[in-house]
């Protein structure tokens, strides 16, 4: 039987819900556990605000360390969607 213990210090863990920036900066996503997390700013045509994954690639990703204000103001891509 194999055994392995991984040590991490204190700060290498993540702690869920965290807010998460994508190493390009074009993404700020809400994780709300490992893989999974809504965005919640975004400069991609393919990854709109509002969108839900549970399939983040977690290494793309490190600790957002600024300030979101989230308001419910229309955003065009939101138009014409019936909700």
């Amino acid at each position: 039987m194999i055994h392995a213990v991984v040590r991490q210090k204190e700060e290498d863990v993540i702690k869920f819900p965290q807010l998460m920036v994508s190493k390009d900066n074009k993404l700020v996503v809400l994780m709300v556990r490992f893989k999974t997390g809504v965005v919640i700013s975004s400069d991609c045509a393919h990854n709109i605000v509002g969108s839900l994954s549970e399939l983040w690639s977690m290494e793309n990703f490190s600790q957002f360390h600024g300030d979101i204000t989230l308001s419910n103001k229309e955003i065009s891509q939101w138009a014409n969607l019936n909700i």
